[in-house]
């Protein structure tokens, strides 16, 4: 099979684009928003269309395709144009790696061309060895930190293999309605007990803030980036026109703003992007002016809301500074491997100090919202 990709062209394309999609992504819902994330991608984001190129077999013609959505990058003094891997779709006959190896490398020599300094994607375990061949290296593996919002459930997978191990004779009584019983006597006591605390970080040390969810972002979100702005090496700027393009009018889901502002000021001082789905609350996006004054009220304050509104757990995905994982687990989140991998490939238009810090994974605070769409 020799392979050759080709740049795009939507007038004349665009079926076949959309088509790649609803046959080869995982996303369910691009079936009935396909027609919507075209001009999503390629006429709304702020900061230009995404660059994409269809993957040609000689035999079975259009096979696959795969994107860069343009970026903004602050690093130091400078601000940079980068590209963000995305949208990498094969028909199942054609995924080995040379398909692959074939647009991903073609993605990275229109970036050069374009002055593009920095790719970045978030590939999965098995797609780690195919971007290595083109160039990128692995910044880290990505952690899931959970949360479970009702004891009633890990409680029953706490007890029950303890039981099991250490006083098996009593095992046969912890079935059916004993157990049911038993966890949903401590899961209410625990829960109380978390509720409580979550509220007293909520207010002990929240008491200045405001707490207020929102399906859009609005000027005061600028503010906020700028003062905010500085926190790691790398940073992908979160003012309100990227906000609002990227979660406000995204087309596969629902993306809500759980945010803090002062109370004397007005300023919002932090906010969570998040998600819903079969009880799960998945975080996107996560960003304080302040982690030592605002991160912990702001956590605090979105878990009992999620509680109050009956979810069953919390999970932020986030590879980078190691910085926020002790601030997670005080709030009850526990760690565990992600299985997909931050991987970058600094280009020549970077500049040369981006070379080392795009390579350092303290460099870096990444968000699940951020890498993949």
């Amino acid at each position: 099979m020799a392979y050759v990709a080709q740049p795009l062209d939507l007038d004349t394309q665009r079926d076949v684009l959309t088509a790649l999609w609803e046959e080869n992504l995982s996303d369910p819902g691009i079936a009935t928003a396909k027609e919507r994330r075209v001009t999503w991608l390629y006429g709304e984001n702020p900061a230009g269309p995404s660059r994409t190129f269809l993957v040609n077999d000689d035999k079975d013609g259009l096979i696959g395709c795969a994107s860069a959505y343009p970026r903004r990058v602050v690093f130091g003094a400078h601000e940079v144009r980068a590209g963000v891997l995305s949208d990498f779709a094969v028909k199942r006959a054609h995924r080995a790696a040379g398909a692959a190896v074939t647009v991903q490398r073609t993605i990275a020599q229109a970036a050069k061309e374009e002055s593009t300094a920095l790719l970045y994607g978030y590939p999965n375990k098995a797609s780690t060895p195919i971007f290595k061949r083109i160039g990128y290296k692995v910044v880290g593996e990505a952690s899931d930190y959970i949360k479970p919002l009702r004891a009633g459930a890990y409680l029953e997978r706490l007890i029950k293999p303890q039981v099991e191990r250490r006083a098996p004779a009593l095992a046969p009584y912890l079935e059916g309605p004993a157990l049911e019983s038993i966890t949903a006597v401590g899961g209410v006591l625990a829960d109380l007990a978390v509720g409580a605390a979550e509220r007293v970080a909520r207010y002990g040390l929240g008491f200045d803030l405001l707490f207020e969810d929102s399906s859009r972002v609005d000027a005061r979100y600028d503010a906020l980036w700028e003062r905010a702005r500085g926190q790691v090496a790398i940073e992908q700027p979160r003012d309100a026109a990227y906000l609002n393009w990227r979660y406000a009018d995204f087309t596969t889901a629902r993306y809500r703003f759980f945010s803090a502002a002062s109370r004397s000021s007005g300023q919002v001082v932090g906010f969570v992007v998040y998600t819903l789905q079969n009880g799960w609350v998945n975080v996107a996006d996560l960003f304080v002016e302040s982690a030592v004054v605002h991160q912990d009220p702001l956590l605090a304050a979105f878990a009992s809301a999620m509680r109050g509104e009956g979810h069953k757990a919390i999970c932020i995905a986030h590879v980078g500074t190691k910085a926020l994982a002790p601030r997670l687990e005080r709030h009850g989140f526990v760690a565990r491997p992600n299985g997909r991998f931050l991987m970058a490939q600094v280009l020549d238009a970077a500049p040369s100090e981006l070379r080392t810090a795009a390579l350092d994974i303290e460099s870096w605070s990444m968000f699940d919202g951020e890498l993949d769409i």
